[in-house]
């Protein structure tokens, strides 16, 4: 690749001058929350001069025989005990020459000097013959060219800055009033009483001395030094941050050690280089810039230059930031490895040149403690390596070191670190803050700037754990062939199943095209054919469906847009619960939509395979293979799916399991992910990472792939249109393993109309993936309010997965399945973009969807927010008669902390309904998509919170006596280590009440015999069917309406009769339940 032009120094200056980089719309940038720290190193006034002079034509010039006197200056600088002296100056003699010089011009042994000396800058500091000070920095300062050499003294710590960068760091608090009564002060030689010594043969443009140590921001800054000298690399990286953002394309590298790596000690906040990322593609807007950190702990240059290629080489870097020198000083043996150190940091610089790429060189904090006793004792040497090797190369140095002891006074604050070695989040935000500084691309008032982070570390949370899977049935089927006339009964096989209201029911199939039926249903036989009561999984018009009906009436029905009838083994599983029904195939959601219904709703009394059995008979006969149906008590999750041993795995899932799983771990397998701005994470997570960060943590840390690098090029913006056009940019080029991709809500806007499209281009680019011999991985984002069509773009990605066969990771369902089908608004920063909550949970799912989420790792416990817990209870009366109504009353209690986003679901039994809408202590009552109420509060309930529900649940009077009806409540909230939870209350149905009957019983006489006669009156507003029992004889009568009598003479066949009764037996016309009367007569004797 050819090297960019680098551009004139007053365009790279420029941003300087400007001061704030970003555009005004980006102060809306969240600001810090409360009771957390400060920033890493507070602003800095600017420097104020306390003395400059520049010199002009002749003056300027020197020829080695004399200095340019200035001793009525003396004033000025006699009471100088810490700043910067700065010179701009070009000399090739390699000889000791002054630069400058304050001096007791009375003796030889009282003077401060700064100077030159055989490829060297020299500060000496002598007072009555006593060296106070004698620094000496290697620098290329002989070379004939200006440069300007500053030296800065402030709380024990002298710096030497060459050409804007730091040259040399060491303790010494020697300036310019260290030197007692002064009566000399001598541009380019030393005044003494024998007259002056050390001329300068070369050129003094300028001489300032300012009121601070100078920064390389303040030595690039023509308002300041009024001629700087800026390294050619600095100007270079200057002027490419200074393109129009919508030009940017450049692409920063970042590699070296476990520092840069940034792994473990952020603990959930942003690594420095990802804060860098924030400010250059977020708050600068350069969407087009990509960054890629391939650092690896515990690495060495050594070890960057022996993987060079996949390091650095392979992503066409044009700016490569390099970090080591921690692990060097170890492996190398202390000092006497720096010579080696010294020649592999060259090669780095050399190398990365000859990529055509510009260098810059970074030292990292000090070790905690001076590493008394290791070999990093000596780590100074090597950062003082590092320093050199940029001074001798000319390129750009950015000094942590010298920042963290100079802005500290040598004692940089614990909470800068994690450990001895490693900074921790506020180290990192401070390292970026001195590289964006010294780049000229910081901003203090805002974004990155105006981070504030705490200093202890996250807030631990345990996450939802994997939980259990529980067989409730299962059936081998052999031989597993159906013709379209053979089905598999078992009926016998209920017992295990008619009470589920949730879970999961799954079918291993094949069909070729133009077949198909019912694979497994569950039906009432005893329902009419005509309005029958079933549930049932089938594949119609070669789509799947899941339905469940009672009485002819939908309770759910889904629907595949994808057809499975291609003659190819499919496991369809259809899981039930939290108000969610979700249909997958392979192991990868199709289909999700709201709904409750499941086998407890059928009442089922038969179980059948490959067709449905009714009233009538079977039908909807299968034709094609069935291997095996199964059924499991809980709603399973992909990866429990995918686990199965009857599971079909997509190749592409497989594929990714293996990256995850494999044994080499020196082979490189990029990740790539791309997407508008949900994926590129900026401004809303406030500091912490966003979810692809987060996966790189577990997989580059944690599992040990130190290889796998991974590289988000998502923009903020983004649709699946500028993928397509820009693919070789965003994808194609950094030859990834696995591609993940993430789009649809910017494209949802275009409604309707914009789905054939839309579908078409996100198949494109995951033919293209596959192409380039990658692993595509398609995703969805969260559910909105704000954006009504994006259900169905969510719906898009499903279809297009489904056909070309890729694995979804749905965020869009987790969230719903979480929160009882509501939005989670605790893990939204706007109507729109996950916040840093959310950003954990996008990770969690895409971590568990491919089985290498923990919830025993470091990463499992990073979340903004502390854990609670919600007890349920729920109570309802003991027995009910049908046609009645039971009262419920349901309790939730927050626990120890805040509660975000609780969701109270009430469901009533299978069958029964409530009566009215619930009514609650607190929190909104609404009726769900899926059928039932639910209560939700608001985003956060404060502890010990107590919500109690109110409802009447209406039994119809069809209900046989002896069924148990189960109330549930159920409960969910987003910041818990338990999964959604569940209270259940059971009422017994007891035998129905009989209607209102009254009876009377009287003796007659008829021709001198006795008769017994009976009268039942039907006081029900409902007709009645009425049994009349006397010891003479029983009769039946039907359907006797409302105010009717049934009436009936007994014959006793004899002239008189004891006392006696008539039993009246009376049950609503078409029901079971049944009262009973007695009616009684006297004796009588007749004739």
């Amino acid at each position: 690749m050819r090297r960019r032009p680098v551009l004139s120094l007053a365009v790279g200056l420029s941003l300087v001058a400007a001061g704030a980089l970003v555009p005004t719309a980006a102060s809306g940038l969240p600001t810090a929350p409360s009771g957390v720290a400060t920033a890493a190193f507070d602003p800095q006034p600017a420097p104020r001069q306390l003395y400059g002079y520049s010199l002009l034509g002749a003056d300027r010039e020197f020829d080695g025989t004399a200095g340019y006197p200035r001793n009525t200056d003396v004033g000025y600088l006699d009471d100088v005990t810490e700043g910067a002296l700065s010179v701009r100056f070009a000399t090739s003699s390699p000889a000791a020459q002054t630069l400058f010089s304050l001096s007791d011009a009375t003796t030889d042994d009282t003077w401060a000097a700064l100077g030159v000396a055989d490829g060297a800058v020299t500060w000496t500091v002598v007072v009555d013959g006593q060296v106070r000070a004698d620094v000496r920095a290697p620098v290329p300062a002989t070379d004939g060219v200006p440069h300007t050499v500053s030296v800065g003294v402030s709380a024990g710590f002298t710096q030497v800055s060459f050409d804007g960068f730091p040259a040399l760091l060491t303790t010494s608090d020697a300036f310019l009033a260290t030197v007692p009564d002064p009566t000399a002060v001598t541009f380019g030689a030393r005044a003494t009483s024998a007259g002056t010594t050390a001329a300068l043969t070369g050129t003094i443009d300028r001489v300032t001395v300012h009121d601070r140590v100078l920064g390389l921001t303040d030595l690039a800054s023509a308002s300041v030094m009024r001629v700087p000298t800026v390294r050619a690399d600095a100007t270079d990286v200057r002027a490419r941050l200074d393109v129009p953002a919508a030009q940017a394309r450049e692409t920063w590298v970042f590699t070296g050690d476990s520092i840069t790596h940034g792994a473990a000690h952020t603990r959930g906040y942003r690594s420095w280089s990802q804060q860098v990322e924030e400010r250059v593609r977020w708050e600068l807007r350069r969407f087009g810039d990509q960054t890629v950190n391939t650092a690896i702990s515990g690495d060495t240059a050594a070890g960057i230059l022996a993987t060079w290629d996949e390091r650095v080489a392979t992503h066409d870097p044009t700016v490569v930031v390099t970090m080591v020198g921690m692990n060097d000083v170890v492996l190398l043996g202390g000092a006497a490895g720096l010579e080696t150190f010294r020649a592999q940091v060259t090669e780095i610089v050399e190398r990365t040149r000859a990529l055509g790429a510009v260098p810059v060189l970074a030292t990292s904090q000090p070790v905690r403690g001076g590493g008394a006793g290791t070999n990093r004792a000596t780590y100074p040497q090597y950062v003082q390596v590092v320093r050199e090797v940029a001074a001798a190369q000319d390129t750009v140095l950015v000094d942590n070191y010298a920042r963290w002891m100079l802005e500290h006074d040598g004692n940089p604050p614990s909470t800068l670190w994690s450990d001895d070695i490693h900074p921790g989040p506020q180290g990192h935000l401070a390292f970026a803050q001195t590289f964006l500084e010294d780049l000229g691309a910081w901003d203090g008032s805002t974004g990155v700037g105006a981070l504030r982070l705490p200093t202890t570390g996250q807030i631990q949370q345990a996450t939802t754990p994997l939980g259990t899977a529980t067989q409730a049935w299962g059936f081998t089927h052999v031989p597993s062939s159906f013709d379209g006339t053979r089905v598999v009964d078992r009926s016998a096989d209920l017992a295990t199943l008619r009470g589920l209201d949730e879970g999961t029911l799954l079918v291993r199939f094949a069909a070729q095209p133009g077949n198909g039926g019912t694979l497994l249903s569950m039906s009432d036989t005893s329902a009419p054919a005509a309005s029958p009561t079933a549930l049932t999984v089938a594949l119609r018009d070669g789509r799947l469906e899941y339905a469940v009906t009672r009485g002819g009436t939908d309770l759910v029905r889904t629907r595949t847009t994808t057809r499975f009838d291609d003659g190819q083994q499919h496991v369809v599983a259809v899981a039930v619960g939290q108000g969610v029904v979700t249909t997958y195939v392979d192991g990868s959601p199709v289909v999700v939509a709201p709904g409750r219904a499941f086998v407890a709703d059928v009442a089922p009394d038969a179980l059948t395979v490959a067709g449905t059995r009714t009233a009538a008979g079977v039908s909807d006969r299968f034709t094609g293979t069935i291997t095996r149906t199964w059924a499991m008590r809980e709603r399973l999750t992909p990866l429990r799916l995918n686990l199965d041993p009857n599971a079909v795995v997509l190749p592409d899932y497989a594929a990714v399991r293996g990256v995850l799983s494999r044994g080499d771990r020196d082979a490189s397998r990029p990740w790539l992910f791309a997407g508008d701005s949900i994926t590129h994470g900026a401004l809303h997570t406030n500091g912490w990472r966003s979810w692809t960060q987060h996966v790189e943590e577990r997989v580059r840390w944690e599992r040990n792939y130190r290889h796998d690098y991974l590289i988000t090029t998502a923009t903020s913006g983004a649709k699946v249109a500028d993928l397509v056009a820009d693919y070789e940019g965003r994808i194609g080029r950094h030859d990834a393993a696995v591609v993940t991709i993430m789009i649809g809500m910017n494209d949802s806007p275009a409604g309707a109309a914009g789905l054939p499209a839309f579908r078409q281009n996100l198949t494109t680019l995951v033919e293209r993936v596959r192409a380039d011999g990658g692993v595509p991985v398609l995703a969805t984002s969260q559910p909105v309010v704000s954006r009504a069509w994006y259900p169905e773009y969510v719906q898009a990605v499903r279809d297009v997965a489904a056909a070309q066969r890729v694995f979804v990771v749905d965020n869009y369902a987790d969230w719903l399945v979480e929160d009882q089908g509501e939005v989670p608004t605790s893990q939204l920063n706007d109507a729109i973009h996950p916040n840093a909550q959310g950003h954990v949970e996008f990770a969690r799912t895409f971590l568990d969807g491919f089985g290498v989420w923990d919830p025993g790792s470091a990463l499992a416990t990073v979340s903004t927010v502390r854990n609670s817990t919600l007890g349920l209870a729920v109570a309802a009366g003991g027995e009910v008669a049908p046609g009645g109504t039971v009262a419920v009353t349901a309790t939730a209690t927050v626990g120890a902390e805040a509660a975000r986003d609780v969701v109270l679901a009430l469901v009533p039994p299978a069958g029964t309904t409530l009566a009215a809408a619930p009514v609650a202590s607190t929190g909104t009552v609404r009726l769900g998509t899926d059928g039932a109420y639910r209560v939700v509060l608001p985003a956060s309930t404060p502890a010990g919170t107590v919500v109690t529900v109110t409802a009447q649940v209406a039994v119809p009077g069809d209900v046989a006596a002896g069924t148990a009806l189960r109330t549930r409540l159920e409960g969910a909230l987003t910041n818990t280590a338990a999964r959604p939870t569940t209270a259940v209350a059971t009422t017994v149905v007891t035998a129905p009440a009989g209607p209102a009957v009254t009876a009377r019983a009287e003796v007659r006489c008829l021709a001198g015999k006795a008769y017994v006669a009976v009268a039942a009156t039907n006081d029900d507003d409902a007709p009645v069917d009425v049994r009349v029992v006397t010891p003479f004889g029983t009769r039946d009568y039907t359907g006797v309406q409302p105010g009717g009598s049934a009436y009936q003479s007994f014959a006793v066949r004899s002239a008189s009769v004891a006392a006696g009764e008539a039993t009246v037996d009376a049950a609503r016309t078409g029901t079971d339940g049944t009262g009973t009367v007695v009616a009684a007569w006297d004796d009588r004797t007749c004739g």
